[in-house]
């Protein structure tokens, strides 16, 4: 597992090296924190990406709450999730969007050559932005509905080979915090 998301309905998002995330139920008061595991909990898998999935993100919709799981993943692609079926106990999260680092509209180019998306937030106060951090030391801002690139964080650095790794994204109404490291 790498990355969890929990929404206020106890359900339970992880995502696992294994380019999958999982749905789970929460467990209720009764269980005891080492009990053995219970497949009755497992909800669904979500299939989608084609290598580790390294972020997860739950975003409101105007319909509910949490419409939308956001994954970023180690293929490359930032991918959208229906979530309704948190709130009509029907089946199947729904794989809506799917984008790269050029956004939804842009050339995919050389995959090989494209920075990997590692961490994911949403925008405080705009739901409808989601703030991505990649391997090359840039944010990129997305709208969610069309995939565009909204805009980018971080300068060019001329002459300079520094290898910045944005690793944890957390955004307010009033400020983005980043957490990085250089190698």
């Amino acid at each position: 597992m790498t990355s969890l998301a929990v929404s206020c309905t106890g359900i339970i998002f992880s995502g696992s090296l294994d380019a999958t995330i999982r749905s789970w139920r929460a467990p209720g008061p009764e269980y005891d924190t080492y009990s053995a595991y219970d497949p009755s909990l497992t909800l669904e898998t979500l299939v989608g990406h084609t290598d580790s999935v390294w972020d997860l993100a739950l975003l409101p919709s105007r319909e509910h709450e949490q419409g939308y799981l956001l994954s970023a993943s180690a293929d490359g692609t930032i991918k959208v999730w229906d979530t309704s079926p948190l709130y009509t106990n029907a089946k199947g999260f729904r794989l809506l969007k799917s984008w790269s680092y050029s956004g939804l509209q842009g050339s995919r180019g050389d995959k090989a050559d494209e920075p990997i998306p590692l961490s994911i937030a949403p925008y405080h106060p705009d739901y409808r932005i989601v703030l991505v951090g990649f391997n090359n030391g840039k944010i990129k801002a997305f709208n969610i509905e069309t995939g565009a690139v909204v805009m980018t964080f971080g300068a060019e650095l001329d002459g300079m080979s520094l290898s910045i790794f944005v690793h944890s994204l957390r955004s307010s109404l009033t400020s983005v915090l980043l957490r990085s490291f250089a190698l």
